[in-house]
């Protein structure tokens, strides 16, 4: 009993020593609230939901992260983070990802940062690389699809499976950034242990930075699927955002525009189905200590197209929600 005690204790005793050498850090957001919403397709009729929501504001998640000196000016570091949904506790990813959010293993040197694995779009806002966060919205990548920038930028403001990034050193406070990924999505149905990295037969996918112009993009029009279309576009996106002290708080608003041309060959005798679209978001956050605070907004969407896509439809759609809710990170 006594030599099983001694074992142990020397057990513990190197895994503390491990952790405390890797610099490890277990850290999380839960975000838990509530919305109300109303969508219009143009097609059906209007849906109406009242419901608790997890990650209104900021994504539920939690994860692990490390840096190792190893010298020289030479370090090499991870990142493994998990979203899931804090009102029912299930992963976001339905249990296929154990590592959703961010799967990183980098190298830093004095010549910049080589980072593989599962990462977020550089046109995105999440994870290690993401540019399309809190520096272009007060919004950043939370509060759904109605609010912020993502209403009016192109792109799925995803994540990557097999990617390589590559970030360079600060010039003048500027960091330049390439990614590329073998293939997009290691999950998808389509093409799922048929076909190999890198190959013609997948989705690839390359970036050096990011853009307010898009080209051959797929719009992020999930709240208006049935509406209208869905397909490739040209176009551009602006925004205009606030983010101003308030009452010991945050209140922040965004207007945003997006113009886009449909670049599918129209069938005879019918023209190209092209869109314009209208964002407005306004929201308030209040600190309750430094890492807990309350959040209330309210934000409306409207398409409106030049071409209908069907008889049933409409010109136009529309999605609006306000919410309130309670965020605390550890």
């Amino acid at each position: 009993m006594f030599k099983k005690s001694l074992v142990a204790v020397a057990v513990l005793g190197a895994a503390a020593f491990s952790a405390q050498a890797a610099d490890v850090q277990l850290y999380g957001i839960i975000d838990t609230g509530f919305q109300y919403s109303e969508t219009d397709n143009g097609v059906d009729k209007s849906t109406h939901a009242f419901e608790m929501k997890s990650g209104i504001n900021s994504a539920s998640r939690f994860g692990l992260k490390g840096v190792e000196d190893l010298g020289n000016g030479y370090k090499v570091g991870f990142v493994l983070e998990n979203g899931f949904n804090s009102d029912d506790g299930a992963l976001s990813d339905k249990g296929s990802r154990l590592f959703d959010r961010e799967s990183l293993l980098f190298v830093d040197s004095a010549w910049g940062q080589v980072g593989f694995g599962r990462v977020g779009q550089l046109a995105s806002g999440n994870g290690t690389y993401g540019l399309f966060g809190g520096s272009v919205s007060p919004f950043s990548t939370g509060w759904g699809n109605v609010y912020g920038h993502k209403a009016v930028m192109a792109g799925d403001f995803g994540r990557l499976d097999n990617a390589v990034v590559y970030k360079s050193p600060k010039f003048a406070g500027v960091n330049v950034l390439a990614q590329y990924s073998f293939k997009k999505d290691n999950k998808s149905e389509e093409y799922i242990d048929t076909a190999r990295e890198g190959s013609a037969e997948v989705d690839r996918e390359y970036a050096l930075g990011a853009t307010q112009y898009f080209k051959d993009s797929n719009l992020n029009v999930k709240a208006f699927q049935k509406a209208q279309q869905t397909g490739s576009y040209d176009g551009f996106g602006l925004q205009v955002g606030v983010n101003v002290p308030v009452a010991g708080g945050n209140a922040k608003a965004v207007l945003g525009y997006m113009d886009a041309e449909d670049q599918v060959k129209p069938a005879v005798g019918e023209k190209a189905k092209d869109m314009s679209r209208i964002n407005f978001s306004v929201g308030y956050d209040y600190p309750l200590s430094k890492r807990t605070f309350v959040y209330t907004g309210a934000g409306y969407t409207q398409d409106d197209y030049d071409v209908k896509a069907s008889k049933n439809a409409d010109d136009s759609a529309h999605s609006w929600a306000v919410n309130a809710g309670l965020v605390h990170k550890f």
